[in-house]
């Protein structure tokens, strides 16, 4: 079993929580509020929710990953999101200027990201 991969799933699972509970108050909830036409504002909501199902499968890509005598090509995959996720809010609040402490889901993906590094290379 690779403890690493078990360590990233736990991460990406609170991760998991964190957006769907947080992010369900701060950004769905005032989302759907939000005087915006139809079609913007139930496509983001939908995106919303497509990102919470994404969060959830790369913390259960690295439990399966963990298991004995898998392969690491789920934790790859689950890693290779999660980095990616980290990099894109890095970027948009880099080129947008906008603020690190308001945007923080970066952080959230750091952990899981890193420890599915270590636990490729172990």
């Amino acid at each position: 079993m690779n403890f690493w991969f078990v360590a990233a799933a736990a991460t990406s699972f609170v991760t998991f929580l964190v957006h769907l509970v947080l992010g369900g108050r701060e950004i769905a909830r005032p989302l759907l509020a939000a005087d915006l036409q139809a079609k913007p504002k139930y496509t983001s909501y939908y995106c919303w929710h497509m990102v919470t199902i994404t969060i959830a499968a790369v913390a259960l890509a690295f439990a399966l990953a963990a298991l004995p005598g898998r392969t690491g090509d789920l934790a790859l995959f689950a890693t290779g999101l999660s980095l990616l996720f980290l990099l894109w809010n890095i970027v948009m609040i880099v080129s947008r200027r906008l603020r690190f402490l308001h945007y923080p889901q970066w952080s959230l993906f750091l952990p899981g990201t890193l420890l599915g590094i270590v636990g490729l290379m172990a």
